[in-house]
């Protein structure tokens, strides 16, 4: 299965949003992937958008 550039090759983990998964870009780089359950989105949503928040400002190349 891909998501737009990235190939999910298998889950890595759960957490409480969702599932991380180790994929690969269109470029051969491995790095992992957080899918968000929208379902749970409504009862998290604070802590969610802080979450990702935190997220887009960390620089790392293995954090998309």
């Amino acid at each position: 299965m891909t998501v737009g550039e990235y190939k999910i090759l298998h889950k890595i983990g759960k957490g409480a949003f969702g599932d991380v998964y180790k994929v690969k870009d269109s470029k051969g780089l491995s790095c992992a992937m957080k899918v968000l359950q929208k379902d749970k989105l409504k009862t998290v949503a604070g802590r969610q958008i802080n979450e990702i928040e935190v997220l887009t400002k960390v620089c790392h190349p293995n954090i998309v």
